[in-house]
């Protein structure tokens, strides 16, 4: 709709679930022979919120699904149950989206999930609720954009492993969880120096520098400062120790001697250590990119890039509790017109603003309501892509909704 009205959320659909799944007692596990409905993981014939919850449950390891319950559960079909197939159940449950009858066949007395959940008491340490969307105040005849978020919400999210850190996570597990279907490899011979954007500067240095800027200011135990090490290391060996622009791998701090003894400690256990793709003989490093936060999950590599389809997209609302989170961003309909006029001469624009922007399409990363944005109409265009409208308006993230507030 071109006019989005003002609501203000008492409590989104995610935040409802997520805690919730943490006092669920196990659904039934057992199947009998025969068909189960793609999507039924607590095999009941129908599609419905409880089993959002279980695919939730596997997409954050509180289940172990098994090939039968990944075969339900994998709506999608990438070979894994993960967020986004919870996401895909959770619109099937409200009818946004339907299965088609599809079926999977289950062998008799199978068990869909394994009865181990690893980790299940750190993550009950976890603070999955999600802010509440803002009241929007506005002055009359201007947009105001509602965002969650920070940065593009590929890979490792900051604030993400900050929380993991802080509830017990040991770093090679945050690692894993945000590289979906990794482990850690050692260079025993890598270099003492790199060349940084042209300047030389020693690795293991260079490697705590960049840990620090990056997140030094909000990591104050070493399990998330290691994490963030590894995967800056891990980008380095990426860039065989040449990187040609410092914001391939992050931007370093200006010194050294002026990092704390902390970072620089975390930085000395496990420097050498490197991210690869588990059962990768050529034990190639992986993507390991990283951002400040992501709203409700992380975004695929593919739908932020249109490049490779690694790293995937994992449930991540736990990093959502910081001051910044949640942000308005006010806008004129006269400013936002130059500026679309600017990008784009041919863009026909109604005299009614209301109905310039669209938003089509988003991937419910947050609730039904609220998710990364994949396609945006602005005038009689179509933007596609996540991140798509900072040609227009540059937003601190993809995942965005816009109100207009109208004239007197």
């Amino acid at each position: 709709m071109a006019e989005i009205t003002t609501v203000r959320f008492k409590k989104t659909i995610l935040s409802a679930l997520i805690p919730a799944l943490l006092l669920l007692a196990a659904f039934p596990l057992g199947a009998s022979a025969g068909s189960v409905l793609l999507g039924d993981l607590d095999v009941d014939g129908t599609i419905t919120a409880s089993d959002a919850r279980l695919a939730l449950r596997s997409a954050v390891k509180l289940e172990s699904p098994t090939s039968f319950g990944i075969s339900v559960g994998d709506v999608d079909r990438d070979d894994s149950v993960t967020s986004a197939d919870a996401r895909i159940i959770l619109r099937a449950a409200v009818e946004l989206e339907s299965m088609n009858g599809a079926s999977v066949d289950i062998p008799d007395g199978e068990s869909l999930f394994n009865e181990t959940e690893e980790y299940s008491e750190l993550f009950s340490k976890l603070d999955m609720s999600f802010p509440e969307a803002p009241e929007i105040k506005a002055e009359p005849d201007t947009f105001t954009f509602v965002i969650y978020g920070h940065g593009h919400a590929v890979g490792l999210t900051q604030y993400g492993a900050v929380a993991m850190g802080n509830a017990g996570f040991p770093y090679d597990y945050i690692l894993s969880y945000y590289f979906s279907g990794s482990t850690l490899a050692r260079d025993t011979s890598y270099p003492k120096n790199t060349n940084y954007a042209g300047e030389t500067v020693n690795t293991e240095e260079l490697v705590t520098r960049i840990t620090y800027m990056e997140i030094g200011g909000i990591a104050k135990e070493k399990n998330a400062l290691k994490a963030q090490a590894v995967a800056v290391f891990t980008l380095l060996k990426r860039f065989n120790f040449n990187v040609s622009s410092r914001g391939n791998v992050g931007y370093a701090y200006k010194s050294y001697d002026a990092c704390s003894d902390m970072v620089k400690q975390a930085v000395k256990e496990v420097i050498g250590e490197y991210v690869v793709r588990t059962g990768d003989a050529s034990l190639t490093p992986v993507l390991t990119v990283y951002s400040a936060s992501c709203a409700g999950s992380t975004v695929n590599a593919y739908d932020a890039w249109h490049g490779d389809n690694y790293p995937v997209s994992v449930s991540s609302p736990f990093d959502s509790h910081y001051s910044t989170f949640v942000t308005t961003y006010t806008i004129t309909s006269e400013q936002l017109k130059a500026r679309i006029l600017k990008w784009n001469s041919s863009v026909k624009l109604s005299d009614d603003p209301s109905k310039w922007l669209e938003i089509l399409s988003h991937n419910a990363s947050v609730d039904s309501g609220r998710g990364y944005v994949t396609s945006l109409r602005v005038g009689d265009k179509t933007l596609d892509g996540i991140g798509a409208i900072d040609n227009i308006v540059g937003l601190r993230s993809g995942c965005y909704t816009v109100t207009y507030t109208p004239k007197k």
